[in-house]
């Protein structure tokens, strides 16, 4: 496991790539800041997509957001069932309702990903979070979400569920919302995936994107990334090499091209009966990540420590980001909370 020593180490020595010549892409100023999450802030834990395992799920769920300093406050639904969901949409969008509404709730935090965040966007009270925008963290499906919360104007925060390890890597990465000031470079991990640069070069722009099936899902759609200009972050897990390239060449045609820069977290697989089987004249996901970058032509790079891993950062979306694909390296260039 990575030491907390490490990680601070690795935050030094990342630090901020060196100015870029031309005119730096502005921050998005529609965006509204959260207020930093302080200890002892109460947090929503909310299920807006997969349904939880039971009662000890959201206790061991509770007692992980107790100990990053916070009071958990599991939503009425949270225990709701129906199909492969959380409760019905209705109850969903209620849960997540009450949250956005209530001044005593700080941030929410997602119970876990699954299916089902999508159906309950148009459900959502982005009035009453624009007029008191409350951190969100998540990820996998909750990409909508996020992507919904920044295109109504409020930043969005893609990172550990209520559910994961919270590793230390993790852990260190919090004060992307505790503190009203910018965080700087993401860390490396000791032992983990490879950095690996695609297309050479440096650019900044306002991050977008988390899980790759959500974004490409979310293109048409009035809460659709906005990929011109922007520093998209993308990851996945258990995609086959195919589907991968289709989703990466849906979002080429849909102007990712157009993209200031492109990284690309962990695309680990997921096992799957004959899955040992593995066809050797078949692309390796590194095939493809290399075959799309070069489409798309802008500054990308592999390997960023996010997604459907141990080592999630936290990744403030709405705010300002810097790329040095060369180095392999993020910056966080502004404040994501207030």
């Amino acid at each position: 496991m990575i030491s907390r020593r490490e990680v601070l180490g690795g935050l030094a020595a990342v630090g901020l790539t060196g100015a870029l010549s031309g005119q730096s892409a502005p921050a998005d100023s529609r965006i509204r800041l959260p207020k930093a999450l302080t200890p002892g802030d109460k947090v929503a834990i909310v299920a807006p997509a997969g349904k939880a395992s039971g009662q000890a799920h959201v206790t061991l769920a509770a007692a992980k957001v107790r100990s990053l300093g916070f009071e958990p406050a599991p939503s009425r639904n949270i225990l709701a069932r129906h199909g492969y969901f959380a409760g019905t949409d209705e109850q969903r969008a209620s849960d997540m309702n009450d949250a956005i509404r209530d001044p005593s709730i700080r941030g929410i935090i997602a119970l876990r990903g699954g299916y089902g965040a999508m159906r309950i966007l148009d459900q959502l009270d982005y009035e009453a979070l624009r007029r008191d925008p409350k951190v969100l963290i998540g990820f996998s499906d909750i990409t909508a979400i996020h992507l919904a919360f920044v295109a109504e104007g409020v930043a969005a925060f893609h990172g550990p569920c209520a559910e994961s390890s919270w590793s230390e890597y993790s852990r260190a990465t919090l004060p992307v919302v505790t503190r009203n000031q910018p965080y700087g470079g993401c860390a490396r991990v000791s032992g983990g995936d490879p950095l690996v640069e695609l297309v050479p070069g440096r650019a900044e722009g306002v991050l977008t994107g988390g899980n790759l099936s959500m974004v490409t899902a979310m293109v048409g759609t009035r809460y659709s990334a906005n990929l011109e200009g922007s520093v998209v972050v993308l990851e996945d897990i258990g995609e086959d090499s195919y589907r991968v390239d289709r989703m990466l060449t849906q979002l080429l045609l849909a102007g990712l091209n157009k993209a200031a820069a492109v990284v690309f977290g962990n695309f680990r697989p997921r096992a799957r009966p004959g899955s040992e089987l593995v066809d050797p004249s078949e692309f390796t996901i590194g095939q493809v990540w290399r075959d799309r970058a070069k489409a798309i032509g802008v500054p990308c790079f592999a390997g960023l420590p996010f997604g459907h891993v141990t080592a999630n950062h936290i990744l403030p979306l709405g705010i300002r980001a810097r790329v040095d694909a060369t180095a392999c390296t993020l910056s966080i260039l502004d404040p994501a909370v207030g």
